[in-house]
């Protein structure tokens, strides 16, 4: 009966120990506040414990979670019935005072990124123990995108204080300089996942990351460099993204030589964004032509590639006096892409000075606008290309959550005006026509330039079933592993 008894404890570990995974990813987040900042790394993490009122799902197609559903009783009146038995990780039952307070306190943080419908909400009030009310200014029909990222939180909870707490199916563990622990919450209202406990492993050393998959103790290793497919593959399975990111070069428009738009035409021109696809990317890139990637609302089809002439450019560049040497930021993580870029804009007659940086450093320079010139990737984080435009290239104004990613200090009243108007606007076709529109006038401005359309490689081990979403974020609920 003992023999029994240890040879069923034996099992039950084992099946447990299969229902952990190890994921291998770069670096640690920046930071786990939940109402800051937009980034693909804080996001990966957060969402996994944190949820929303309504989300999107792998396809980015908006879903209800932990709104059970909604209903816009009036042009500015929008009423929010939530989920019965939710709990947070802290054992809390949601209410609607948690979502009135989760709603309101990106509006009390500095520069915060989640705030941009705080300029047109005019109430946010509890109608019952279910029903949450919020009121617009004025018509404004992009309500639902700008509270779909918005995590819920416990009323009167100060997450820069406390370790996080969510209503999401995995409850934070611990985090230190090497990893971060997630496990399921057995309280969750929703279905229970495959997998029941995360380990996040900070780690950016190709050989290391071989390694721990040649050993078996690694699931998924996030961003595999483009070099490095055909080692990795000998190990695992690849998969890729759909092509979604973009791929920037930015700089700072008050600074000598970038506030030219000659000198932004000649850069724009004088990069050869195929050979960039073909030797960097290997081909998991296209050439970009817009600020609108592919299958996101705003795209305009009709576009012509944007020519590489680097004749014209150098002719553009030698009319252009004192300037001075450029100093290139890049993290080392897009190295050989940053370096093909450098040696085409060396080819057109300027003087680089190439930068590789860590990542912490490199994000930390691009939050405080220390950096004049960079490249840099965006990441559409919903199918909207309204919020591409005014988080990027509306005016920066944070006290309104304005222009939040707009770290080129770029602004132009007209744009700001259409985009102001285009938040009122409910008919499709009249909204991407001024898309369109906006998009022409910025395409004739260069504020950034727009490289390529870029996806990201993953590998996986061999008992991992997974299909990376459009947006990139790694949402462990939506991980299977096979029955081995």
């Amino acid at each position: 009966m003992k023999n029994i008894l240890l040879s069923f404890l034996f099992i039950l570990g084992c099946v447990n120990n299969n229902k952990e995974i190890n994921i291998v990813i770069d670096a640690p987040p920046s930071t786990l506040e939940p109402h800051s900042v937009r980034e693909i790394p804080v996001l990966t993490i957060l969402s996994n414990i944190y949820e929303t009122l309504l989300g999107f799902d792998n396809n980015m197609k908006m879903t209800n979670l932990l709104a059970e559903y909604w209903e816009k009783k009036d042009s500015i009146t929008w009423e929010f019935t939530l989920r019965k038995n939710v709990y947070f990780h802290n054992g809390k039952e949601l209410t609607p005072e948690d979502v009135i307070y989760s709603l309101k306190r990106p509006f009390t943080i500095p520069n915060s990124e989640i705030k941009i419908y705080q300029d047109v909400i005019d109430t946010i009030y509890k109608e019952n123990d279910r029903k949450v009310i919020i009121k617009t200014k004025k018509p404004y029909p992009l309500i639902l995108f700008d509270i779909s990222m918005v995590f819920i939180i416990p009323e009167n909870y100060n997450p820069s204080k406390e370790p996080p707490c969510g209503t999401g199916p995995y409850r934070f563990e611990k985090m230190d300089e090497k990893e971060l622990l997630l496990s399921f919450f057995n309280k969750y209202w929703g279905e229970k996942p495959d997998i029941l406990r995360a380990r996040f492993v900070f780690l950016r050393d190709k050989e290391k990351k071989l390694n721990l998959l040649k050993e078996g103790k690694a699931d998924i290793v996030s961003y595999i460099s483009f070099s490095s497919v055909d080692e990795f593959a000998n190990y695992g399975n690849i998969i890729t993204t759909t092509g979604l990111g973009a791929r920037y070069l930015e700089f700072n428009l008050k600074k000598y030589p970038f506030n030219l738009k000659e000198f932004r035409y000649a850069l724009n021109i004088g990069i050869d964004r195929e050979k960039l696809c073909k030797e960097a990317y290997r081909g998991f890139a296209t050439p970009a032509n817009q600020y609108f990637p592919p299958g996101v609302f705003g795209f305009d089809i009709s576009l012509p590639a944007i020519k590489y002439n680097p004749e014209e450019a150098k002719k553009i560049i030698s009319r252009i006096k004192n300037i001075p040497e450029i100093v290139f930021d890049y993290s080392y993580a897009r190295a050989l892409i940053a370096e093909l870029i450098a040696e085409d804009l060396k080819k057109i007659g300027l003087k680089i000075r190439k930068n590789p940086l860590q990542s912490s450093e490199f994000w930390n320079k691009i939050e405080k606008k220390e950096s004049y010139f960079y490249i840099i990737a965006r990441i559409p984080t919903n199918y909207d290309g309204i919020s591409i435009i005014s988080n990027s290239f509306y005016t920066f104004i944070p006290e309104k959550g304005k222009g939040m990613q707009n770290n080129i200090n770029y602004s132009n009243k007209i744009v700001d005006s259409i985009i102001d108007e285009i938040s009122k606007i409910e008919d499709e076709e009249i909204v991407e026509e001024k898309l369109h529109y906006i998009q022409n006038l910025l395409l004739e401005d260069i504020p950034k330039i727009p490289v390529v359309w870029e996806k990201d490689i993953f590998v996986t081990s061999r008992r991992i079933i997974w299909t990376p979403r459009l947006d990139k974020l790694l949402i462990l609920k939506e991980i299977k592993l096979k029955r081995l």
